[in-house]
């Protein structure tokens, strides 16, 4: 795990005790990492409607621009990174994670499900 990833739960949960192992930043260093918009882990504000979706919730918003930040990052990179599974999308929302899947089916087609991991949190704070 990079360090920048490390650094958060560490202070949450771990009372700073969590410690990354030798050289860490450097063996998970990424080409993009240089890029402002695509360090190891980034948290975007979207101002976006979430609309009630059975008993879940999804914005199509957010759904959208998870596309066009992989749009770009793929792009950007193409030609140096094979990105299969080494992108996650994380939600709380069952609705959601089907809402970001069907956008990236429908931007990139029906293989995009096997390059990027789409994940359900049960994590409940």
């Amino acid at each position: 795990m990079h360090p920048d990833i490390s650094e958060l739960p560490s202070k949450i949960f771990y009372q700073g005790r969590l410690k990354d192992g030798p050289g860490m930043a450097e063996k998970t260093a990424a080409v993009w990492h240089r890029r402002d918009a695509f360090g190891p882990y980034r948290f975007y504000n979207v101002e976006g409607m979430e609309m009630k979706a059975g008993t879940s919730t999804k914005n199509v918003d957010e759904a959208r621009v998870a596309v066009d930040l992989y749009r770009n990052l793929s792009q950007q990179f193409e030609s140096q990174v094979n990105f299969t599974m080494r992108i996650g999308i994380i939600t709380m929302y069952r609705e959601q994670m089907f809402e970001i899947r069907r956008q990236f089916v429908d931007a990139f087609g029906p293989d995009i499900v096997e390059i990027i991991e789409y994940v359900l949190s049960q994590f409940w704070y």
